[in-house]
């Protein structure tokens, strides 16, 4: 498959033509990635590794974790994981920039400072940083706190729109009042053809949505999974739980483009050692699993991968076939996927079963687990 948007091999203009020739080219969907997995011995590895590393500079002990068809050292086209390190007795401040981020902590112990708010983090807990907070981390134990953090920095760097703070400080919350000019809320209805016409005021001077950091405790959150009804004709539904940031409402993110999750719980129906495999499905949402306790198994495109406990696997490369399950009676895996994005986006597509038509979520009615 081939997008002509992004080089269909069409044959090209005059030597300095602006224009690609693209008549009778159909528009068409663009190859999915392949599944990916970095074992927990890969990823203990290079935690040792950044331990035995010299405090840097700027304090900050991180390795990026790359998919081989990655150009901007990214682990799905639009997130980037990251290993992040502090050492006992050690702080490390970083600058703010444009790009969100969700993190889950996988050692140690630590305090996270976002945006003037301060956040204590151990095993398995989850912080989501918005734009533009400013974040300081400190290990807070006597041995290594360990983060793997997501950010959309891929995407803004794709779009050339990456911002990082060179210090300057942005206009506080707790600045003096601010008067909107009422044009900001002028709204014309077009006489004709259903669309409307707003003044520059309302691009200057948007409607507000206040951001936050906020921490899913993971002795809350498996409390909350071992309490849902498991008897149920889906049992995703009572295994899977969402990550949600209010602010973000019905493109149901932890941050305005990535959203968190965590899977599992005891099975109070299981009967024996065997795969409980979901049915196949696909969607052009990119997922990511990080098992935090129990035996999966995912089959990709008719690939199939293993993975357990400290393993991280691209389980669902977009538009990839795919199906999911566990081995155990308890299990846990937490996901990062990039629906928050492609919600914002309206551009969600979602086929459940492979033998009926696609789902446009969100703008058409979905379907029941």
């Amino acid at each position: 498959m081939t997008d002509g948007a992004l080089g269909s091999g069409q044959e090209k203009g005059p030597v300095g033509s602006p224009f690609v020739d693209a008549s009778g080219a159909q528009d068409a969907m663009v190859p999915c990635w392949d599944a990916f997995k970095v074992s927990k011995d890969q990823i203990d590895g290079e935690i040792e590794r950044l331990k035995s590393l010299p405090r840097p500079a700027n304090g900050r002990r991180r390795s990026y974790i790359v998919h081989p068809q990655s150009q901007r050292n990214s682990i799905t086209p639009g997130l980037r994981a990251a290993i992040e390190v502090v050492m006992p007795g050690e702080a490390v401040e970083l600058a703010a920039s444009n790009a969100s981020s969700v993190g889950i902590c996988i050692g140690g112990e630590g305090r996270a400072v976002v945006d003037g708010k301060a956040f204590d983090m151990t095993l398995h807990d989850t912080l989501s940083v918005p734009n533009m907070a400013p974040q300081a981390y400190a290990n807070t134990g006597d041995t290594a706190y360990v983060r793997l953090v997501f950010s959309d920095a891929p995407l803004l760097e794709y779009l050339r729109a990456l911002y990082v703070s060179d210090g300057a400080v942005a206009a506080a919350r707790e600045s003096a009042p601010h008067h909107r000019d009422p044009m900001a809320d002028f709204i014309y209805p077009m006489p004709t053809g259903g669309g409307a016409l707003k003044t520059y005021h309302a691009f200057i001077d948007p409607e507000v949505v206040e951001q936050d950091a906020h921490l899913w405790k993971w002795g809350e959150v498996k409390a909350f999974l071992n309490g849902m009804d498991k008897n149920t004709k889906d049992l995703r539904a009572a295994i899977i739980t969402m990550y949600w940031n209010p602010a973000t409402g019905r493109t149901h993110g932890s941050t305005n483009t990535i959203t968190a999750w965590m899977s599992g719980g005891v099975d109070p129906n299981w009967t024996g050692k065997k795969w409980d495999m979901a049915r196949s499905h696909r969607h052009n949402v990119t997922a990511m699993n990080y098992a935090i306790a129990g035996q999966w198994k995912t089959i990709v495109e008719r690939e199939e991968i293993t993975w357990g406990p400290g393993d991280l696997v691209l389980t669902a490369p977009a538009w990839a076939m795919h199906s999911n399950g566990r081995f155990d009676r308890e299990a846990y895996t937490f996901a990062i996927q990039d629906n928050a994005l492609l919600a914002a986006m309206n551009s969600t597509i979602l086929q459940e079963y492979v033998n009926r038509p696609v789902v446009h979520l969100g703008a058409r009615p979905g379907f029941e687990a």
